[in-house]
């Protein structure tokens, strides 16, 4: 930093400083804006039902069971394909929501939408498998 600079950074400093005292007893200032915080997503308990509906924009769809009220961002997470290219290849998506910090045990439904939109590269899927914590549900695309 140039000596100029230095003295102009440290007059500024001094002068803001000056003009908003702080002190000892105070709390800190609150933030204009806070980040929400993150969770963890983990697989539902459970998933009962996956479908694709159709439209300008195709989505994978699945509606599953958590174990209590209050969980959030529910998402179907691509994991991967397997069988690659051949007759069996299937397209797996984790079914994982944000869990509440805390929360009576009581089984409550939880949808997720995710578009369907693999790209070609990955070839033909032929199914699409939700897992879930306790199961799974496997989707036949050629019956949809």
């Amino acid at each position: 930093m140039q000596p100029a600079t230095r003295s102009f950074f440290f007059a500024t400093a001094s002068a803001i400083a000056a003009a908003s005292p702080v002190h000892a007893d105070s709390p800190p200032p609150a933030s204009p804006y806070q980040l929400p915080p993150e969770c963890k997503a983990v697989l539902v308990r459970s998933v009962e039902h996956a479908s694709i509906e159709q439209g300008a924009e195709p989505k994978l769809m699945a509606k599953g069971t958590v174990s209590s009220a209050g969980w959030k961002d529910a998402q179907l997470r691509f994991r991967s394909i397997t069988k690659f290219r051949s007759r069996d290849a299937s397209a797996v998506y984790a079914f994982v929501a944000c869990p509440p910090e805390a929360g009576a045990e009581v089984p409550t439904p939880i949808t997720a939408a995710a578009l369907w939109n693999l790209s070609p590269q990955l070839g033909r899927v032929y199914h699409v498998v939700v897992e879930a914590a306790t199961n799974s549900v496997t989707l036949d695309l050629d019956k949809h």
